[in-house]
């Protein structure tokens, strides 16, 4: 009889050690994807980061400078004449008349009555 308790308890135990380590695994594998996903959010922000970079380069060069200030100030080169052209406006298109599919007969009383 002792023999059986003790088999019992062993069987038992060894059952709560297996789901213990499938537990174990299963936390493991989730972690994985984790891990993975912010790898996948590290590159994307390396890559926004380069293109910012690439930017701030075109945005500090002198020829991106002398294009703003040609075309936002209005400014030139020494020696050049800035001609300023009048705004183009919108062409103006007349109000659609409304179209009155009803029958001569109807107009007709509409007119008189």
């Amino acid at each position: 009889m002792r023999r059986t308790v003790i088999s019992w308890f062993l069987f038992v135990l060894c059952l709560m050690l297996a789901i213990n380590l499938f537990r174990s695994w299963r936390h493991l594998s989730t972690r994985g994807d984790v891990i993975q996903q912010a790898r996948d959010r590290l590159q994307e922000q390396k890559d926004l980061q380069d293109n910012l970079i690439r930017k701030l380069a075109g945005i500090q060069s002198r020829e991106f400078v002398e294009k703003q200030a040609r075309e936002k100030l209005n400014l030139g080169r020494e020696g050049e004449i800035v001609v300023l052209l009048p705004s183009v406006s919108p062409i103006l298109e007349p109000t659609p008349t409304p179209q009155d599919f009803s029958s001569n007969f109807e107009k007709w009383l509409k007119l008189f009555l």
